[in-house]
């Protein structure tokens, strides 16, 4: 059966009770002048400035979570800010901030991690607008979001929080294949060290992706010191040699074999070039 935990939903609760209604009251108040239109003219003109008074607040506060020189907000500010557990908040930005490593979010990437979200607090579907505009904020942000600071909001967690949150930012990394640049490991183990996950653990973790590059340079036959220009051109050069429709008077064995060889190029190029800065994308 499945557990929700009453406490994560506090927060949403707590920030619903104590959202702006003096925009509304005001222009009720004066809308009374001039009768029942005036009353829901100026109730309504209330909500869209207590609407954007809120969202104003939010903004703020989930830059302050993110970035900045200012103190850290407290849990219970930040949560009532934002209408989200602190942990939802924290573990967004780490997420936007392990995949914009390599300078781009995609729509995959943000896709994953609202699976993710709604894997792990079912509940959440019923904040979305909130959850899009930390997703939006973080986006925005970018490689400005300041890994400590976000993972010392994570200060408070368990171990085994802690733990799983790593294990979702992997899944939310590998979301657009295992094409994996060391500027998004790297980040992976800052993550990984300031959650304080041993650091033998984090490499058993990350092992399988430091050694999908030395398996893509192994397929191509180059060396790990070459450029970009020199990968295209030794890939152009066993994509024509390998290229199905190049395959001509061959058996059908061959004509898979020469199929299979091609594919296996063609992904360790796209695992090394992704490593050298090109987006393929």
């Amino acid at each position: 059966m499945l557990r929700i935990d009453a406490g994560r939903l506090r927060p949403l609760i707590s920030a619903a009770a104590q959202r702006p209604i003096w925009g509304r009251v005001v222009g009720a108040v004066v809308g009374l002048t001039a009768g029942p239109f005036g009353v829901a003219l100026g109730f309504l003109v209330g909500f869209l400035v207590d609407h954007m008074r809120m969202r104003r607040a939010a903004g703020s506060m989930i830059a302050r979570c993110f970035r900045g020189s200012e103190p850290l907000p407290t849990r219970q500010a930040a949560e009532q800010a934002t209408g989200l557990p602190v942990e939802i908040v924290a573990f967004i930005g780490l997420g936007v901030r392990v995949v914009v490593a390599d300078g781009f979010v995609k729509d995959l990437h943000l896709g994953t991690l609202q699976r993710e979200l709604r894997g792990r607090y079912p509940l959440i579907a019923r904040s979305a607008r909130q959850v899009e505009s930390v997703m939006q904020e973080a986006v925005v942000l970018g490689t400005r979001i300041d890994t400590a600071r976000v993972v010392s909001l994570l200060e408070a967690e368990s171990a085994v929080v802690k733990a799983e949150i790593f294990g979702a930012l992997l899944r939310v990394s590998l979301s657009d294949g295992p094409h994996f640049t060391p500027v998004r490991i790297s980040q992976l183990e800052a993550i990984g060290a300031g959650l304080g996950l041993d650091p033998v653990d984090i490499g058993i973790m990350l092992r399988p992706l430091r050694s999908l590059n030395a398996e893509a340079r192994a397929v191509l036959g180059v060396e790990a010191d070459i450029d970009l220009a020199g990968l295209k051109k030794v890939y152009r050069r066993l994509a024509a040699e390998f290229h199905p429709d190049l395959a001509q008077g061959l058996t059908e064995d061959q004509k898979r074999m020469t199929n299979e060889a091609f594919l296996r190029i063609q992904e360790a190029y796209k695992i090394l070039s992704r490593e050298l800065g090109e987006d393929l994308h």
